[in-house]
């Protein structure tokens, strides 16, 4: 099996399956990436400044989140929103597994101990990794509550 960093897909989405040193820990580090690109999104910073005090809450939701017993067990995952589509992340068998939009340099923000040891096109292309997501439930950071995948979408909330 090869492992690689680069997380890239031909599709508006991605899905891949990271091994690293913890679920938590690679939440946080994705999630640091959309705060460290809050400043490239819009053209007006007092929106972008909007973005980052959004982002920037959910984050300390995020860290409470990855402690619940059914999410450290594996049972359920996060979900938050990204770019043009909601990320989608879960513990299973030990690797964290993400379904997500492919517009984010999400490698850039994954800590040197991150491997991605399969990768997907995610929602468009229904591979592997993202019809498991599917089949699971989600604590979404918008309203801190647990909702199977396909009602995720009404919850994440990309407006200010």
């Amino acid at each position: 099996m090869k492992n690689r960093k680069a997380l890239v897909s031909n599709s508006s989405s991605s899905s891949f399956i990271l091994v690293g040193p913890s679920f938590k820990q690679t939440v946080l580090a994705m999630h640091d990436v959309l705060i460290k690109e809050a400043g490239i999104w819009s053209d007006d910073p007092k929106e972008d400044s909007k973005w980052l005090e959004k982002l920037q809450k959910e984050h300390i939701v995020l860290e409470q989140l990855c402690d619940l017993p059914n999410v450290v067990n594996g049972e359920t995952g996060v979900a938050f929103c990204s770019c043009n589509y909601n990320t989608y992340m879960i513990l299973r068998d030990g690797k964290v597994w993400v379904s997500t939009c492919r517009n984010t340099l999400w490698e850039d923000g994954l800590l040197d101990e991150v491997y991605a040891i399969n990768h997907g096109g995610g929602d468009d292309d229904g591979d592997d990794t993202h019809m498991f997501i599917e089949r699971c439930s989600f604590w979404c950071v918008e309203d801190q509550q647990l909702h199977p995948w396909e009602e995720c979408d009404k919850v994440l909330d990309r407006e200010l």
